[in-house]
């Protein structure tokens, strides 16, 4: 199979034994809707080969769990696992194994799946593989869309769709109408990435023009928009196209996942604010891995320190206990301890780090960029008068004092990094006297990213 075909392919992941009736039903409407479809089931109820009835096209296919299983293993005697757990990894690797080989053959269109908790547990890691790049379809409709979904989506771009009703194998009123909202959207995603796909094979488009300009990421949030406003449009003056990640855990871990897939020239981390939420038990961590990709792949990055004054968390109800609040009123509130509570909105409030807080935060951020041992390009940027719109002498809780804290801490760690690193070529920070905010600081951001970039070309051999 290939992209030449016609019609795009759908693989829909499911489990037949006991959701048969909502694949069955998707297979044929999205047929009818001009698709291909191939069937993965991954049931592990006995017998694995059950011969029970499923209609499919002639283009169509599917593939039963031991079929599945035999075709992944290179033993000609395939030792299938009895144990239940251990048969769902099995299973796993081989649905991975069958549509890493139909996306590399250039044949997927898009991956789909309806179910519970197990079955969108099984298909979101298999979605999330780092064999199905950005931008190819990914679709889940599900009983779990509540709550933090953030271990199903993990950094891929997968869409997740409430079910309402429950997928248990028989079809009603309303699950058949969030099922076929849900087969609409694939079936439109699939053939607009078959589309695409068909459209760069036979000529150059204008959006392979477009991204002919080296990109570069850029972190932001919303205290850091004005910054990020600035520097993007500095960035597309030279010749540069600027790509943003909001900082809310899942835009964090996306940058680094597509750092890692070679998409950048250079990184500017403006906005590391998800670094607090990590070591303080905020609700916007993107995990331990951030501030990684770029030092690992040896990517220039410019890294500078913007809200890092903010830990964040839901609603005013939800806070820690050790952050038991005084009475008041207004959005600015205080601990009983004196440490400010900015109250967002009705879902999120704010936090202010605290100078020991920055002291820790200033030292976990160069440590963290600083691991290569090869010394990849990088520089901290630190604006001394304020660190987001929420800081410096206009903000709701200027504290120079945490700033200040922040800096030392960045200062005596990267001296002390340096120091270790035998000659080889280091860290560099420098303190600006501006706001992060300030039209200043976006032209030396700009003008010191492009500096990275344009050194790393010509450190390259010719």
């Amino acid at each position: 199979m290939s992209s030449n075909e016609s019609e795009p392919l759908v693989a829909l992941i499911g489990t037949l034994d006991t959701k048969k009736e909502e694949y069955q039903f998707a297979t044929t409407w999205l047929e009818a809707h001009g698709c291909k479809v191939v069937v993965l089931d991954a049931s592990t109820k006995s017998p694995l080969d059950s011969p029970s009835s499923f209609n499919l096209g002639a283009r169509s296919g599917l593939y039963r769990p031991k079929e599945l299983l035999k075709s992944h293993s290179d033993e000609s005697d395939t030792v299938i696992p009895t144990e239940r757990s251990a048969l769902r990894d099995a299973l796993r690797e081989a649905c991975l194994g069958k549509l890493a080989r139909l996306h590399a053959e250039g044949a997927l269109d898009a991956i789909a799946s309806f179910g519970g908790s197990q079955n969108t547990a099984f298909a979101t890691s298999i979605m999330r593989d780092a064999a199905f790049p950005i931008g190819l379809p990914k679709f889940m409709l599900t009983t779990m869309a509540s709550g933090d979904v953030s271990e199903y989506l993990g950094e891929s771009d997968i869409c997740i769709m409430p079910s309402i009703g429950d997928i248990s194998g028989s079809l009603n009123t309303i699950t058949l109408t969030t099922l076929q909202s849900a087969l609409a959207a694939i079936s439109g995603m699939a053939h607009a990435c078959h589309a695409s796909k068909k459209q760069q094979e036979s000529a150059v488009s204008s959006i392979d023009q477009h991204n002919n300009k080296p990109m570069i990421a850029i972190s932001m949030f919303g205290v850091t928009t004005e910054a990020v406003n600035q520097i993007s449009e500095l960035l597309k003056q030279r010749g540069y196209e600027p790509v943003a990640f909001h900082a809310t855990g899942s835009g964090g871990r996306s940058m680094e996942r597509l750092i890692r897939e070679s998409y950048f020239a250079a990184v500017i981390d403006l906005t590391t604010t998800e670094i607090c939420d990590h070591l303080y038990g905020g609700v916007l961590s993107a995990g331990p891995d951030r501030l990684s990709a770029a030092t690992e792949k040896e990517v220039p990055q410019i890294v500078s320190v913007g809200a890092l004054d903010m830990i964040n968390f839901g609603s005013l109800s939800s806070l820690p206990a050790r952050c038991e609040l005084e009475d008041g009123e207004g959005p600015l509130h205080h601990t009983t301890d004196g440490t400010p509570v900015y109250e967002h909105n009705s879902q999120v409030t704010l936090v202010r780090t605290s100078v020991e807080q920055n002291k820790e935060l200033g030292r976990y951020l160069v440590e963290k960029i600083s691991q290569n041992k090869k010394g990849a390009l990088a520089r901290v940027l630190f604006p001394r008068t304020g660190i987001s719109a929420m800081d410096g002498k206009d903000g709701v809780w200027d504290d120079p004092e945490a700033r200040n804290a922040l800096l030392d801490s960045i200062q005596a760690t990267v001296k002390q990094r340096n120091e270790s690193r035998e000659g080889q070529s280091g860290i560099s920070l420098e303190v600006i006297d501006h706001h992060i905010n300030s039209r200043e600081f976006a032209e030396i951001v700009a003008t010191r990213a492009i500096e990275l970039i344009e050194t790393a070309e010509d450190a390259q051999p010719s």
